[in-house]
């Protein structure tokens, strides 16, 4: 399909009449593909200029790493930088090209030195665990961009910059090349953490990892691919207390899996791998 994109003056003007009207102090641009916006630079510049005595920032979302984003950064960091953020998902070309991830590490540490030169201290790194086919030279990879990362502002700076991996766990969804690919069993994926976490032991303090919780992962791996018995456990869950569960301090695991039991389901069910013969559950939906 063509993508559907907005010309610069019609985002200028949306922006403009956002900022009368909300009092916001910070303009986040996103979409399906931030960095792939043809007109990011020029935005980008334009509200920095009009905005700049009103202190109002700019900030994007995880990003793909392209050769303007450097000299982006230096509008980002007027008025506060927020952390840069760029998403590898995996720790080698191998396994990228194996998940269609369009990431160049050159153009990431390109855009990251640039940064740092504009005076940003700090970025973000998004990874998943658990991709098809991942093997601990995947794993290691992971650890050796952060500290290339890191490394880059001595270069600018003279000392190394803060570095913050966030890594999720990979969950097959439906509509994708992996609708049919099993996720890893927990044991397997709590190794694999617990494997960085011991790579991460020999690293500077400044580069810190942040996993998502394992457990709200295996509940989204099998609603992400359920069918519709999993209505009652919803129901058996909700009537048990689970509410407000994405936060933390309201999650119960052992109350979703009570529900799970009490209905006769296997959580690991929706897990599994999905054979080409079987029909599922999402297959009428026309995408």
């Amino acid at each position: 399909h063509k993508p559907r994109i907005r010309s610069k003056e019609k985002v200028l003007e949306i922006i403009e009449e956002i900022t009368k009207n909300s009092g916001y102090e910070e303009i986040s641009l996103f979409s399906l593909s931030t960095s792939d916006y043809p007109y990011l630079s020029d935005v980008v510049a334009s509200v920095s200029k009009k905005f700049e005595e009103q202190a109002i920032g700019i900030s994007l979302p995880s990003l793909r790493p392209k050769a303007y984003l450097g000299d982006v950064t230096q509008y980002l960091a007027k008025v506060r930088k927020s952390t840069l953020t760029f998403a590898p998902e995996a720790g080698s070309d191998r396994l990228r090209d194996f998940i269609h991830k369009d990431f160049d590490l050159e153009e990431l540490y390109a855009a990251v030195l640039k940064a740092y030169q504009n005076g940003w201290q700090s970025v973000k790194l998004y990874f998943m665990l658990g991709l098809p086919s991942e093997t601990d030279e995947d794993l290691d990879g992971i650890i050796e961009i952060a500290k290339k990362v890191s490394s880059l502002r001595k270069e600018a700076a003279g000392f190394p910059a803060e570095v913050t991996l966030s890594i999720s766990f990979f969950i097959p969804k439906p509509h994708t090349g992996f609708q049919r690919e099993p996720m890893a069993v927990a044991y397997s994926l709590f190794k694999k953490r617990e494997y960085l976490r011991s790579r991460a032991k020999s690293l500077p303090r400044r580069i810190k990892l942040n996993f998502h919780n394992l457990e709200t992962c295996l509940l989204e791996a099998a609603f992400s691919r359920g069918d519709r018995n999993l209505g009652k456990v919803l129901l058996f869950a909700y009537q048990s207390g689970c509410l407000l569960d994405s936060w933390p301090e309201h999650f119960n695991f052992q109350k979703w899996k009570d529900a799970f039991e009490k209905n006769n389901i296997l959580l690991s069910f929706y897990a599994r791998e999905r054979s080409p013969e079987e029909i599922l559950p999402w297959q009428h939906i026309i995408m």
